[in-house]
């Protein structure tokens, strides 16, 4: 993958990149003024004069469409850094530890497959991430986006093991859940997936339903530009480190990833590839016949009151949207924490008569090479979009006085005790000299805070703790 390529949407030609190009709408201002630059290597809006990059990947360019597009590439770029001084710290740790002359020759054995393994998953993911180690970012710009906190560069990456690597009938159990709860006469048409992640259930529904076309959203890069190699036809070679390894080889085991034998010959110019926001999707209303949201109605971080609207924008009046997954909420705003009951009557509040619901137990992340797994029971439904809804705002996710650096701080509680959490750790963490221990630099902060030496070196000791668990061991 590289950063220049001709735009390829669809190999059908100039006519249906004018249709692709007509449905689009600006992430920044919502018009439909979007065009490929003279080198089809960005999409600009000539209404706004934002430009959209688009990211290689082989034959095709995957367009990179956020608002405040800047701000998240910067965050991506700022997640690959971080992954690389992860793994370097990981390294290092593993070199230290081939020098224990007194392990056994089997954990020297298991040790060095890790070290090897390791060196080569940072060769793995910075080449599939070239467009973000190159220094795009120039600027230090907070834009109105957030990227999920615990969300890294390879945080999904067992999900693309169990799409397109294990075989172990997960895949098959979640199409199952889905033809459960969808009408014996639903035709897909043209379908969006949001979140669609590594996208092998976005595959297989297209496949299942005869999908005219499918259009894969997501946002995070390494799981898409992954799914649209293998989509093409190609096998992406990257380390799988089960959770609980089942022998001392599966520690760390090099996967080949690529479409199942039987799907060879898939139409591969059918789908389609987009980064971008689900509470922001770059597309005109009502241009989908069909709506897939897998595992991720629980985990977008904004108000179901607010998203659905943004659902029922996008289908077609008589549109069907598809939902499979959990409803494990975990939003600070306890109202967001909707159960199974409320989420039904907020469908029908907005726009949609909820054909059929179920619960079904399943397996989901049931590696073969580790002896770790669970059973999800995931809520299924299939919902008929029977009017418009309110008109659907772009999300904000941040407030004005962090996206405005001219507007007041307000004195919150929670950033005040956050202001003092991570003061102290800095200064902790700055007395560190190589020289000092936790009583000498508990002393200093005894002095400043007007605590007791006792407690300031128990708070010492907390600190090098938490960061010795997040950084070195």
């Amino acid at each position: 993958m590289g950063s220049k390529a001709a735009l390829q949407l669809d190999a059908s030609g100039e006519a249906e990149q004018a249709r692709y190009f007509s449905r689009l709408r600006c992430p920044n201002c919502s018009s439909n003024a979007l065009t490929a630059n003279s080198e089809s290597t960005a999409i600009i809006c000539s209404n706004c004069s934002t430009s959209y990059p688009l990211i290689t990947v082989g034959k095709r360019a995957i367009p990179f469409l956020f608002a405040h597009v800047e701000s998240v590439l910067h965050g991506w770029t700022a997640r690959l850094n971080g992954f690389l001084q992860k793994n370097h710290a990981t390294l290092e740790s593993l070199r230290n530890t081939l020098a224990d002359k007194k392990m056994s020759k089997l954990t020297r054995q298991r040790v060095k497959l890790l070290l090897k393994a390791k060196e080569q998953y940072a060769v793995q993911i910075t080449s599939r991430l070239p467009f973000f180690s190159e220094n795009h970012c120039t600027q230090n710009i907070s834009g109105n986006i957030q990227l999920a906190q615990n969300q890294g560069v390879d945080s999904y990456l067992n999900n693309i093991f169990r799409d397109w690597c294990w075989e172990n009938g997960e895949n098959e159990q979640l199409l199952q859940a889905l033809a459960d709860v969808l009408p014996a006469s639903f035709k897909a048409g043209e379908v969006l997936t949001m979140g669609a992640g590594a996208s092998r259930l976005s595959f297989d529904f297209h496949h299942c339903w005869n999908a005219d076309y499918s259009v894969l959203l997501d946002i995070n890069p390494l799981l898409l530009t992954t799914a649209r190699q293998i989509i093409d036809g190609e096998t992406v070679s990257l380390y799988e480190f089960p959770v609980a390894p089942s022998s001392l080889e599966n520690n760390a085991v090099l996967q080949k990833c690529k479409l199942p034998e039987a799907c060879e010959q898939t139409q591969a110019d059918q789908f389609e590839c987009i980064l971008g926001d689900a509470s922001n999707v770059p597309f005109a209303d009502k241009t989908f016949d069909t709506i897939l949201t897998p595992w991720l109605i629980d985990i977008i971080p904004m108000d179901l009151r607010e998203f659905i609207p943004h659902v029922n924008r996008l289908l077609k009046t008589g549109g069907v949207w598809a939902n499979t997954g959990s409803l494990a909420f975990f939003h600070k705003n306890e109202s967001w924490n909707y159960s199974e009951n409320e989420l039904i009557d907020l469908l029908k509040k907005y726009g949609f008569e909820v054909e059929h619901a179920q619960r079904k137990e399943i397996q989901y992340l049931h590696s073969p090479h580790s002896s770790h797994g669970r059973i999800e029971n995931v809520f299924s439904f299939s919902a008929r979009k029977k009017f418009d809804s309110v008109i659907a705002k772009p999300h904000i996710y941040l407030p004005d006085w962090i996206t405005d650096d001219t507007r007041a701080i307000p004195q919150l509680n929670e950033l005040v005790a956050a202001s003092s959490k991570h003061l102290l750790q800095a200064q902790v963490l700055a007395a560190i000299d190589g020289v000092r221990c936790i009583r000498e630099i508990g002393g200093l902060l005894a002095k400043q805070y007007d605590m007791s030496e006792e407690n300031a070196s128990a708070a010492v000791r907390q600190i090098l703790i938490d960061n010795y668990k997040d950084y070195i061991a």
